[in-house]
C-alpha cells in the first residue's frame, strides 16, 4: 500500500481555554491545512500506552479510539484502513501518527495536518524527536481570562483554578522554548493579537508554516460553509454557550465582568510576576483581607491546588497537569454540555459497554 506522508505537521499547544481556536479556525480555513482537536490526542491516549508495539496492540489502540471519538463526538474512523497503513509502513509512532492523519487528510482533502491539544507543553521535545519537522505553535494568554472562561466551562467547584498554575507553567515554558529551540521549528503567539490584528497573524502563521495566505483565514462569517461541521468545526465560548463569533474584541476583557474579586485578587497575586514579562497590565485593584483570605483558603482546602500552591510559595513552579485524570472517562465532561458528566449519558454507557468489551477480546493487554 502506498500512502504519502502529510506535507507538515502542527502541533498546537496552550493551556485549557487559551483561545487556541482562534488560531485553529484560520489554519482549518486555508486550502492545505487541516487541524483537528479531538480526533487523536496522541500524547494522551496513544504514546507508550500499547507497547510493545505490535499488530495486536495496535489494533487494540485503534478500536479503543474509535469508540472513544465516536461515542463521545459521534466521529467516525476507519479502523482497518489505518491498520492497512500502518501493516504497510512499520509498528512505530511515527508511522501510527502519520497512519491516523493521513485518513484524516484524505476525508478532508487536505495535505498538512496539525493537531490541538490542551496542556502536554513539556511533550513538544519528544514530537520534535519524533517529527524534526514539525511546527510548533505555542499560545499565551491573560491569565485571568482562562480563569474566567474554565471557570464557566468545569463542572469543578473549585479546582477550576488549577488553570492558574497552568498558565505559570506555560508562561515559563514559552520562556523557554522561545530561546532554545530553532525559530523554524517554533512559534510563540499572544491570543490577544489573533483577535486585534487578525491578517498579520494569518501571514504570520502561514510564513511559519510555509504556505501563501488565504483571504478565507480570516473571514469567519464564511467558516460555517467551508467547514464540514463534523472534523472540523468553529470554537465555542464558554460565556454564551455559542459559537465564536470570529475576532471579536469584547473577548479580550470579559474577565473584567466575569471574575468575582477573590478570583481577581489570586490570579494577580500568583501570576502578577509573569503577566507583567508578558505584557499583561494589573488591574490596579486593592483587596481587602477578606478578599484575600477566601482565596488563600479556597486553595489550602483542596490538596491538589494546595500542593500547587506550596510547590509555587517555595520555588515559583506553576504546574502542567489537570485537575482530574483526562484519561478517565469518569472525569469527562459532555460534549456541549461541559458541567454534565458525560458517563452519565447514554452514550457514555454505551462508551464504557465498548471498551469492556474491547478488554475481553484483548484480554491480558
Amino acid at each position: 500500500m502506498s500512502f504519502e506522508s502529510p506535507k507538515s505537521k502542527i502541533y498546537i499547544v496552550g493551556t485549557m481555554r487559551t483561545g487556541s481556536s482562534v488560531f485553529t479556525n484560520m489554519l482549518n480555513a486555508h486550502s492545505e491545512i487541516m487541524v483537528l482537536g479531538e480526533c487523536i490526542h496522541f500524547f494522551r491516549f496513544i504514546y507508550k500506552y500499547y507497547e510493545p508495539l505490535n499488530r495486536e496492540n495496535i489494533e487494540r489502540m485503534l478500536k479503543e479510539m474509535y469508540a472513544r471519538i465516536y461515542w463521545r463526538y459521534k466521529l467516525n474512523v476507519d479502523v482497518e484502513e489505518i491498520l492497512k497503513d500502518i501493516d504497510s509502513s512499520g509498528y512505530n509512532y511515527r508511522a501510527i501518527y502519520e497512519a491516523i492523519m493521513r485518513f484524516y487528510l484524505k476525508k478532508l482533502g487536505k495535505v498538512i495536518a496539525g493537531e490541538d491539544v490542551a496542556l502536554h507543553w513539556t511533550k513538544i521535545p519528544e514530537f520534535l524527536r519524533l517529527f524534526p519537522e514539525a511546527k510548533i505553535i505555542q499560545i499565551y494568554r491573560d491569565p485571568r481570562s482562562i480563569v474566567a472562561s474554565w471557570g464557566k466551562a468545569s463542572y469543578q467547584k473549585s479546582d477550576y483554578l488549577i488553570s492558574i498554575f497552568n498558565c505559570l507553567d506555560n508562561f515559563d515554558k514559552c520562556s523557554y522554548y522561545s530561546k532554545y529551540l530553532p525559530k523554524e521549528n517554533y512559534l510563540l503567539v499572544r491570543y490577544e493579537d489573533s483577535i486585534l490584528a487578525p491578517e498579520k497573524m494569518a501571514r504570520k502563521l502561514c510564513d511559519f508554516v510555509g504556505v501563501d495566505f488565504e483571504p478565507l483565514m480570516i473571514q469567519p462569517e464564511k467558516w460555517d460553509d467551508i467547514f464540514d461541521g463534523v472534523y472540523v468545526k468553529r470554537g465555542w465560548s464558554s460565556h454564551t454557550g455559542k459559537k465564536h463569533k470570529g475576532f471579536d474584541p469584547s473577548r479580550i476583557d470579559i474577565w473584567k465582568d466575569s471574575l468575582q474579586d477573590w478570583e481577581l485578587c489570586l490570579c494577580e497575586w500568583l501570576a502578577k510576576d509573569r503577566m507583567k514579562e508578558f505584557g499583561y497590565e494589573l488591574s490596579g485593584r486593592k483587596f481587602d483581607v477578606d478578599t484575600i483570605s477566601k482565596g488563600i483558603d479556597i486553595l489550602r482546602k483542596s490538596p491538589m491546588l494546595n500542593r500547587c500552591h506550596t510547590a509555587w510559595l517555595t520555588l515559583n513552579h506553576g504546574w502542567e497537569g489537570y485537575a482530574n485524570d483526562p484519561r478517565d472517562p469518569g472525569t469527562w465532561g459532555t460534549v456541549g454540555k461541559n458541567k454534565e458528566l458525560f458517563i452519565h449519558t447514554k452514550d457514555g454507557k454505551e462508551y464504557l459497554k465498548a471498551m469492556e468489551e474491547i478488554k475481553d477480546k484483548y484480554r491480558g493487554g
